[in-house]
């Protein structure tokens, strides 16, 4: 539940102020909102409520009283926490003295997700609509987007792929082999997610282009591991672990093309990571049965036939985005 602090006049004056100061941020734990006013008549707690929640609201937000303050007798502050259901628009309303008074307007100051709306209600302007950044939405979003960007990023899944071949030529049994390859997955889920972290964070933020040729060295490598093991199969998970670095850098180039807001990053990058994790997990339920049913005798045939395929794709990666770098 976001918070929401409103401080306000209330209607029961003689001669109320002409401008009314509202204050709404949605970042924080307790939003702000201010009213000031002369002369009040009414010092009732009960009555100063029903008079704001008839005369402010917020679409699809229940405005609930938490304790009233007032000041030097002229200002009455009023605490509310604001809770919201999740939607991109918010309309605001808000039409307090516009009855006693045609001069009165309300100034208002909203804040969230580290920008600043700035609005004025009058009598003929009652309503404001604002479109928010819904995070709770976006991490949906950021989800989808993980599972989308793993399902058509060819070099990240030449690379998946890549590593899960080794697996079916160690073990004899399929459940071994799953295990093998969920490890694999994993490790490489954990590393890239630290380099996403990095550079979403601006502490490491290596040039976009050398790290696309890098992710296609990284294929060229296990493609050439698989055909002339230097490094045994069996460390195939600490080879996804460390150059899961350099794919990590990949998807935050990915992610940084969206709309991102430091404030809840861990979510957004966890949201992100859960996607690519699911699509990693799609991949080898689809993949691991059939390439298991394959003949061992052929399959070793087609280890080596898809590893010089991959190896062929990394060199083609490696020129052309290479030539992007010198052009």
């Amino acid at each position: 539940m976001k918070k929401l602090l409103l401080l306000f006049p209330f209607l029961l004056l003689a001669h109320p102020l002409n401008i009314t100061k509202i204050w709404i941020d949605f970042d924080a734990k307790q939003a702000h909102l201010r009213f000031v006013t002369f002369n009040i008549h009414t010092k009732d707690p009960q009555k100063i409520n029903s008079y704001i929640l008839k005369h402010f609201t917020i679409s699809n937000c229940t405005l609930q009283p938490q304790r009233i303050a007032i000041h030097n007798e002229i200002v009455i502050n009023a605490y509310f926490t604001l809770a919201c259901k999740q939607e991109p628009t918010k309309k605001i309303f808000f039409d307090m003295f516009f009855d006693q008074d045609p001069t009165q307007q309300g100034v208002c100051n909203i804040t969230e997700h580290n920008r600043t709306i700035n609005a004025i209600f009058s009598p003929s302007h009652r309503m404001l609509s604002i479109h928010l950044t819904q995070e709770s939405n976006n991490l949906f979003d950021f989800y989808k987007e993980g599972i989308i960007h793993i399902l058509t990023g060819y070099d990240h899944l030449t690379f998946l792929f890549l590593l899960i071949l080794p697996a079916l030529l160690l073990y004899q049994k399929l459940s071994k082999a799953l295990l093998e390859v969920v490890e694999i997955a994993t490790l490489f889920t954990i590393s890239h997610s630290i380099t996403l972290f990095l550079s979403l964070l601006h502490i490491a933020n290596p040039p976009q282009n050398l790290i696309e040729i890098l992710i296609a060295v990284t294929i060229l490598l296990t493609a050439l591991n698989n055909i002339s093991p230097i490094i045994p199969f069996r460390y195939e998970p600490l080879i996804a672990f460390l150059f899961g670095f350099i794919h990590g850098f990949g998807f935050a180039n990915a992610m940084q093309e969206m709309q991102l807001h430091t404030l809840n990053l861990a979510k957004i990058v966890l949201s992100f990571n859960l996607g690519i994790e699911t699509g990693q997990c799609i991949i080898i339920a689809l993949l691991l049965p059939l390439l298991w049913h394959i003949p061992k005798k052929i399959y070793t045939k087609f280890f080596i036939s898809a590893s010089f395929i991959a190896l062929l794709l990394a060199l083609y990666w490696i020129i052309e985005r290479t030539q992007g770098v010198l052009l």
